[in-house]
């Protein structure tokens, strides 16, 4: 059980979140209230209201980085001031009158979201009966609470395209995830010698199974997110951002962090996302803008189509496992038990394939005679389509796929430059990772977000590649300090 101080640093992150904003310029406290409340706040505690998802470090987080952004535009007006007292005086910011697309992209992830959730409601009202369970039907009541589930969920998303669309915010956003990154790696390395125990110390308890992290003689650790798995990837992001920031200012101190990274990453015990980080290391460190762009929107469109594929049986997953059995047999074990169970549960979302089976455990698998679950979820993916159906997985996956599509697609009229395409394969890693997990997480959004604002927003000409020196009262550089480089092409 969480004891009184999970409780404590959860109610109190929101005064946490002012001080950032009052101290930070917008988009820098955007960046790191976001990556800190995801991080660092106890996972699995939280507060249940009738009608509300539950009010846990998501739903805290990303309501109250809203409301401050909000806020402040209220009464100072200006994109990037912090609470900060000013003499000029105040103006309203366009971002009350959304302009170029934004008001778009509101307007139809709202949209989205709504005819989903009353759709899915709507067509699964009757209640399942499997010996001594009983699932009961959604009611119209529940239409309220999948709503703002999925408006509380894709906040950072839409914050991210309004503020951090230009090359130094992505250059931001790599610097944050790069130095959460390092400092999540001591705290790695203490559990990897002690076991998972930070959040049992911190917050009185352990969020999963604790014996599930326990791999080859040593043990991954979790801090204090939900699974050893969510940290892998993080930390294989972080390397990513890494490598990124060395290939835009070729400062060896991003190396060294990525090679740092790179080792606790192999020390953690979190084979996919090792692999990951090698796979798309290379990719930084030797090819251009023009490649990177390329593969990442491949990635999206793979990942986009995979259920499609998986079902027509185009995905190979026989040679996948025949490889994994001859780098790691009990590795090899698991994918295979994950990939029974995505088969069986993807033959009975084909039941209600347009709009899921809804929540409540509808979507599993369960023993005719004793009610017993029987299915195992553990990709995204399974878990949109299972319960959303396909109209679900297309707004999900279209809103992270997306960005990387027009991306594409405009990048003869963008600059782009090596911090925008290392946000490209950050998100095309966690994209994949989205295929065997459910690390869909708020920087997930973050970086998407971004990537759109980056289209919807295009800049043009030379910009500067970091915040070297800024005014208190503005986001732009001062004239002295101020560093550009010109976009590389190639």
């Amino acid at each position: 059980m969480p004891n009184l101080l999970a409780y404590l640093v959860l109610l109190g992150s929101p005064l946490v979140i002012a001080v950032i904003f009052r101290k930070c310029r917008t988009f820098e406290a955007i960046i790191w209230s976001t990556l800190g409340a995801y991080l660092f706040l106890p996972t699995g505690v939280g507060l249940d209201f009738p009608l509300l998802p539950p009010v846990e470090k998501t739903l805290i987080a990303n309501a109250s980085v809203l409301i401050f952004s909000l806020w402040l535009l209220n009464n100072i007006g200006t994109q990037g001031r912090s609470f900060r007292h000013t003499t000029e005086k105040p103006r309203v910011d366009p971002v009350l009158l959304p302009i170029r697309g934004f008001c778009m992209v509101v307007g139809a992830v709202v949209c989205c979201l709504i005819l989903s959730s009353v759709a899915t409601v709507a067509t699964n009202s009757e209640p399942l009966f499997y010996g001594p369970l009983m699932i009961p039907g959604l009611k119209m009541n529940d239409i309220f609470s999948l709503i703002v589930e999925g408006l509380i969920a894709v906040i950072p998303f839409l914050l991210a395209v309004r503020f951090l669309n230009k090359p130094d915010h992505h250059f931001q956003i790599l610097r944050a995830l790069s130095l959460f990154g390092l400092v999540y790696s001591a705290l790695m390395l203490i559990e990897i010698r002690m076991s998972p125990q930070l959040n049992s110390w911190l917050y009185g308890f352990f969020p999963h199974s604790f014996f599930q992290h326990f791999r080859d003689g040593s043990w991954r650790p979790i801090v204090f997110l939900a699974h050893g798995l969510r940290v892998g990837i993080y930390i294989s992001m972080a390397v990513l951002a890494s490598l990124a920031l060395w290939r835009q200012t070729r400062r060896i101190l991003w190396l060294m962090i990525a090679i740092w990274l790179t080792f606790i990453l192999f020390l953690s015990k979190n084979t996919g996302a090792f692999s990951l980080a090698l796979l798309f290391s290379p990719v930084l460190i030797l090819t251009g803008v023009r490649v990177q762009i390329l593969l990442a929107v491949c990635v999206a469109v793979t990942v986009l189509l995979y259920p499609m594929l998986r079902g027509a049986g185009f995905i190979p997953t026989i040679s996948v496992l025949e490889i994994a059995e001859s780098i790691n047999p009990a590795r090899a074990q698991s994918l295979e038990y994950r990939l029974t169970h995505e088969d069986a549960l993807l033959a009975r979302a084909k039941d209600k394939l347009l709009f899921g089976w809804g929540s409540w455990g509808r979507p599993q698998i369960h023993d005719p005679v004793t009610g017993l679950s029987l299915s195992v979820t553990d990709g995204i993916w399974i878990i949109l389509i299972g319960a959303y159906g396909w109209f679900g997985y297309i707004i999900q996956f279209g809103m992270l796929t997306l960005p990387l599509i027009l991306l594409f697609l405009c990048r003869s009229r963008l600059q782009v430059s090596f911090v925008t395409t290392g946000l490209s394969i950050i998100l095309a890693t966690n994209l994949i990772d989205l295929i065997p997990n459910s690390s869909l997480t708020p920087v997930t959004y973050l970086v998407a977000g971004a990537l759109l604002g980056s289209v919807l927003y295009p800049q043009k000409g030379e910009y500067p590649i970091s915040n070297i020196s800024y005014s208190n009262t503005d986001t732009q550089m001062e004239t002295p300090t101020q560093i550009y480089v010109r976009h590389p092409r190639s």
